[in-house]
Formats: C-alpha cells, structure tokens, sequence
C-alpha cells in the first residue's frame, strides 16, 4: 500500500523518492495534529470529576445560609445617604463638617469645590447641581440650609470673576495684536535659504532641507507644483508653503547641454534615470548632435510624459 502511494506521488506530481516520503510524513503528522485536540477533549470529558467535594459544597451551602440570615438588604435604602445633619449655611460649611453629617468625603468635597470655584449658592436649590447628589439626599440636607445673603460685589465668586474676564479681555486683546502685527512677506522659491522657508507655517527644519537640496539638484524650480514633488510634503505643509512662495517672471534655472553632457552628468538630474542617461548619449552618438530638445521623441524608448517633464532643464548648443 504504502509503495503504491510512492509510485503514484513519484509519477503523478514528478516527486523524487526522498520528497514523496517527506510528503508522506508530512501529511500523517498534519493528520495527528488535527485529530489529536478531539481525543484529548473527549478522554478528559469522559473522564471528569466534580469540582467541588460533597465536603466543600456542604461547608459552601453553610456559608450562605448563615450570610441570608445576618444580612438584610433594604430596597428603599438603595443609592440614598442616610443623613444626620445640623443647620448649616452651604456658603461657609467645611467639607469636615458635611462628612460628620453623612455626606460621603467626594461629596463633601464638591459642594466645597464648587463654592470656591464656580459660585457661591445663592439658593438652596443650586445644591442639586453638585454632580453625584441625587435628589433623596438633597431632601434630607433641605430643611437644615439657612444661607445668608452676600451682596453679589462682595462676593468672592464675583470678584474672582471679574479678575478673569479682564484677563482674558487682555490676553484676548495681546493676541489679536501680535497676529496682526506678524504678517509673512512672499518668498521667492528659487533664492531662498533654509531659515527663510522655516518661518512658513508646517515647514520645520526637515523640510527646509528637503526643498532647498530638490531645488539644486534640478537646478532650479520651474513651477511650484513640483513642491509636491519633495519627499514628505504634503497636506496642511504642502498647501502653507504654495502660499507663501512665489517665482520671479522670468524664471531662470539651470539646463543640461544635450550634446555636450555625458552620462553621468545627465543621470545626476532627478528626473533622468541612468538607462534614459545611456539612451540619450547612445542616439547622440549614432546620429550626431541633436538639433532641438524636441528631437528626444525619436527614442522610442523615451515617451512624451519623459519629454515634457525634462524639457524646461534640457538645451541645445549648436
């Protein structure tokens, strides 16, 4: 049997001897990983055992008998503070005092907190907007709240109000005039420097870099489109720097002498490869000199997409 399957892997699939055993093994051993987890579950199935001892489930059924009987669970208690509280004026109460009442400590807390930071409590009402007292507790607290009345100026919510809004005013006022008195003048693309193009918004020293050292190795930018060309930026960047740069009319940039330029230095341009720099010095030398830059369309491998894009670096000398 098992001689017939090695034949049949060795003429069917092309298997040598040594991979049709290998293919053999393989396949039993996938076989045994698969069926094994079953058997497994089904032995220790078949073989369980309880997981509590009758002594144990005893000593637990004890255990909560003896907790039902000692323990009684008020409904109506649910979620509500029982309190024991004195007259009190929430203006002036400390957080230790609404904790000897029953008040839970981070209740106590926020109605202190809220005092202090937010307003003083004008009626006994606004106590509800302390976050966390529920309306039960707030019926117990109710008939002991005796607040005083404070004149408003002499309040210290008030008068801390007042501070912040004339801060704020002023701050409000400090930034309005530091925006406008800061206004980025137009930078020209292909003059300036790494410390000019940082001052635009999103460009960091990175790509300042970046687009200065794209810049040289074109030889000059022909248009700023070609900004989303340099590597990384994009987006809120891309869009802060196209508008705040300009080209000087006319451009100038550097251009690359089609029959005076050898490989190397036609292949340092990013946008010619080293097989196009080969095509081009290649044709050159079996036909002569190019007469324009349009005559690249001759190599067939160069398309017009190539041709477009390069031109405005490309010259002719005759």
């Amino acid at each position: 049997m098992y001689k017939k399957l090695l034949n049949l892997l060795k003429f069917s699939w092309g298997f040598s001897r040594t991979e049709a055993n290998g293919f053999i093994v393989l396949s039993f051993l996938m076989l045994v990983c698969i069926i094994t987890p079953f058997l497994v579950k089904h032995y220790l199935w078949e073989n369980r055992s309880t997981v509590l001892s009758d002594e144990d489930a005893q000593a637990l059924d004890s255990l909560i008998a003896s907790l039902e009987k000692h323990v009684q669970f008020d409904e109506d208690s649910k979620d509500v503070f029982r309190l024991n509280p004195e007259i009190f004026d929430p203006n002036k109460v400390s957080s230790e005092e609404l904790s000897a009442f029953g008040l839970p400590d981070f209740l106590a807390n926020r109605i202190v907190n809220y005092r202090e930071k937010v307003s003083m409590f004008q009626t006994k009402q606004e106590l509800l907007k302390i976050y966390g007292l529920d309306s039960g507790t707030y019926l117990q607290l109710a008939p002991y709240i005796k607040i005083e009345a404070i004149p408003e100026d002499q309040s210290v919510y008030q008068v801390k109000k007042e501070e912040y809004r004339a801060e704020k005013f002023n701050n409000a006022k400090y930034e309005k005039k530091s925006s406008e008195s800061f206004k980025l003048a137009p930078i020209e693309l292909n003059s300036a420097d790494t410390s000019q193009l940082k001052k635009i918004y999103g460009i960091g020293p990175a790509f300042a870099k970046r687009i200065v050292a794209f810049r040289e190795a074109l030889g000059g930018f022909h248009s700023t489109d070609q900004l989303k060309e340099v590597y990384g930026l994009e987006g809120a960047s891309l869009d802060s720097v196209l508008n705040y740069t300009f080209l000087n009319e006319p451009i100038v940039i550097e251009r690359i002498d089609l029959n005076t330029s050898s490989k190397e230095v036609l292949s340092k341009h990013p946008y010619i490869n080293n097989k196009q720099a080969q095509l081009i010095v290649s044709y050159r030398n079996q036909h002569g000199n190019f007469n324009s830059v349009d005559e690249l369309i001759e190599i067939k491998a160069l398309n017009s997409s190539f041709l477009n894009r390069v031109k405005p670096y490309l010259m002719v000398q005759k």
